[in-house]
């Protein structure tokens, strides 16, 4: 595990969660984040300040921001209210044994996500508690999931940034590299449609427009701020006139692609072997002198 992976606060959030939570604007989303990074395995609560929140999501204290988290808190509880299928087997053993169908697919509907918050002694107190129908989702790795580094997710302040890379994340996750079809305004099995899943609506319509105020702002920031995917796309069309209707996605690791370029540097750079190709010695100049004299008297016998 590298340097950043053990500094860094990170969490586990299942796809399906990812998927449900994508009406959240950037501020609500990176306290989301924040939340799920302080929540230890099998656990349903979380205690935290205000301090701890403006020192890992890397803003300036002040009223302002204070104001803006609080009603990030308020909207999130609203936002939070979920509906997602989940597969029996991640159920308890308790209700497990109610089941008709043990392979049923279950349905949890619900808030994600409660909160209070308060001026205690020292500090703002901010205490989040889990909906344990959930929690499953969070803790159960043998299913679907991205690790999603909270620091990574701080470096990002475009409007549609963060989604962007929350959902490349999702497609790379443990892998060098992948690539795939992601279509701008229908849905594939791979992916929910670009507006759908940044929440857009019919706004800018047109992809020139598209592309210069969502695009190419979001993958250029996330290419320039974070330290662990690399993203570009080529847009598709089905001809030169016709409108483009998908990008082909292309998402690498920052990790794998510098250890990939420092080998060919290394393989392109020649090792001088000290045995054959000794290297100068600095010499006084008693000694440049002996030489100088000793090269004239061998000119003067004709030894050269």
């Amino acid at each position: 595990m590298n340097e950043i992976q053990n500094r860094e606060p990170k969490f586990c959030q299942a796809d399906e969660l990812i998927k449900a939570l994508h009406i959240m604007n950037n501020t609500e989303l990176k306290f989301m984040f924040y939340a799920l990074s302080k929540r230890k395995i099998g656990e349903t609560t979380v205690q935290t300040t205000m301090t701890d929140l403006v020192k890992h999501l890397k803003i300036d204290w002040g009223g302002e921001q204070i104001k803006t988290y609080k009603k990030a808190i308020r909207t999130i509880i609203q936002k939070s209210v979920l509906t997602v299928e989940m597969t029996a087997d991640r159920l308890s053993e308790a209700d497990k044994m109610r089941l008709a169908n043990p392979n049923d697919t279950v349905l949890i509907s619900g808030a994600l996500l409660s909160a209070k918050l308060f001026n205690g002694i020292n500090d703002m107190v901010i205490d989040l508690n889990f909906n344990k129908d959930f929690i499953p989702m969070l803790d159960d790795l043998r299913h679907d999931f991205t690790w999603i580094y909270l620091e990574q997710m701080a470096r990002l302040d475009g409007k549609y940034s963060a989604r962007i890379y929350e959902w490349c994340k999702m497609q790379l996750k443990d892998k060098d590299q992948c690539d795939f079809i992601w279509y701008l305004n229908t849905d594939s099995k791979e992916a929910p449609g670009i507006r759908q899943w940044l929440n857009i609506g019919d706004k800018y319509s047109e992809y020139k427009a598209f592309n210069r105020r969502v695009l190419k702002p979001s993958f250029d920031e996330i290419n320039e701020s974070t330290s662990d995917i690399q993203v570009s796309f080529k847009p598709l069309r089905n001809g030169r006139r016709a409108p483009i209707y998908a990008l082909d996605m292309h998402i690498e690791s920052k990790h794998k692609a510098n250890i990939i370029e420092q080998k060919k540097a290394k393989k392109s750079t020649v090792q001088l072997d000290d045995k054959y190709y000794p290297q100068a010695e600095e010499k006084s100049d008693e000694e440049i002198h002996q030489e100088m004299l000793e090269l004239q008297r061998k000119l003067k016998e004709g030894s050269l």
